[in-house]
């Protein structure tokens, strides 16, 4: 794979044919951005932060890819929040892009058997995740999460629980206790 950084706000990166069947990159249209181009494009702009600093942080990026001949791909991510205000609604008004962000997510599961259904349904995915126990027996966890055109990874999860809108620190504080940290998932789904 070769990364190439066009200033601060946009990554060029090619991907051989082998390289797009070994990340599983067809396309990223509307109809196959399921949750395995998700986890493949956040490994692409996981090792692009490793290797050349392109970071994107919590901030959406869009994703353009183009076939190549040969069957590789060209993709350019770039940082949605970089663009001017002009350039931002073209894209908001645009059908069949691809958008990708990132940032923390909290849910919360009424029981332990909720809870570690749902940790049971993500799997053996990786995910940075605390878990946070109340008095009332609820189930909070913050958790890592990344987005394609809007949909989550970790979507799941809403069957088992709900999601809220943020963190409610203060409540925590006074009335539950930090149970797991960072890896509250992986330890949850193996009971």
């Amino acid at each position: 794979m070769e990364f190439l950084c066009v200033g601060q706000s946009k990554l060029k990166v090619i991907l051989t044919a082998e390289e797009a069947r070994q990340y599983n990159i067809k396309s990223a249209d509307g109809d196959s951005a399921g949750s395995e181009v998700r986890r493949s494009l956040r490994k692409i702009l996981s090792e692009a932060r490793e290797r050349v600093g392109f970071d994107v942080g919590t901030e959406k990026v869009l994703i353009q890819l183009y076939p190549l001949e040969g069957g590789g791909y060209e993709l350019f991510a770039t940082k949605l929040g970089s663009l001017g205000e002009r350039e931002r609604r073209t894209v908001g008004a645009c059908e069949g892009l691809t958008t990708y962000s990132g940032g923390r997510a909290v849910y919360v599961f009424p029981t332990l058997e909720a809870f570690t259904a749902a940790a049971r349904a993500v799997g053996s995915r990786e995910a940075d995740c605390d878990v946070y126990l109340t008095d009332g027996g609820e189930y909070y966890i913050s958790i890592a999460e990344h987005t394609l055109n809007g949909f989550s990874e970790f979507e799941i999860l809403t069957e088992f629980g709900r999601r809220l809108s943020e963190l409610p620190r203060h409540y925590l504080a006074e009335h539950a206790r930090l149970l797991v940290e960072r890896r509250g998932i992986d330890i949850f789904s193996k009971l």
